[in-house]
């Protein structure tokens, strides 16, 4: 949501900067004014971005590519398949050791996934290797077995499923 505070004509001031400092990612734009350097100071110790310029279509691009950076990102999430754990082994340094056999889809190494415990989400992870015979694979495909080094933000229990996905923003 964007708000402006005010407009008008002359030099910014320190009640200018005031006037505007609660406001949370605010900037004051000036066009065609000097700005004192101890105006500029109060502006940088309140936290105020202050920007002047002399040609307006630079200020309305400035404007504009600043708004872009206050949207939220869309994140675009692919799911890539699920596992079923079979078996849990030990913890050490955070991650942890499962074995499972792929249910549907592809699993492999850097994706992330949801940990669901009885059809509710309960944390999510990403999974750091992946093992197959004993040798180490880049995936798992649907049917097959296979133990996966995990980082998990919650403990993984035999029968829980691990969603895997990819995230990127749009």
């Amino acid at each position: 949501k964007v708000r402006f505070f005010e407009g008008g004509a002359g030099d910014v001031t320190e009640a200018d900067i005031k006037n505007i400092s609660s406001a949370k990612k605010a900037f004051i734009i000036c066009f065609r004014t000097k700005v004192r350097s101890h105006v500029s100071d109060l502006a940088l110790r309140y936290g105020v971005k202050l920007r002047t310029f002399d040609i307006i279509y630079e200020a309305v691009s400035w404007v504009k590519d600043e708004l872009k950076g206050l949207v939220p990102k869309k994140i675009i999430r692919e799911e890539t398949g699920s596992l079923l754990v079979l078996k849990t082994f030990g913890a050490r340094e955070g991650a942890r050791v499962v074995g499972g056999r792929m249910r549907a889809g592809s699993a492999s190494k850097g994706v992330r996934f949801d940990l669901v415990r009885q059809g509710e989400r309960i944390g999510e992870g990403d999974v750091v290797n992946i093992e197959r015979n004993k040798s180490t694979v880049e995936m798992l495909r649907e049917g097959e077995e296979g133990g996966l080094l995990v980082h998990s933000s919650k403990g993984i229990e035999e029968r829980d499923i691990l969603q895997f996905f990819n995230a990127r923003e749009a």
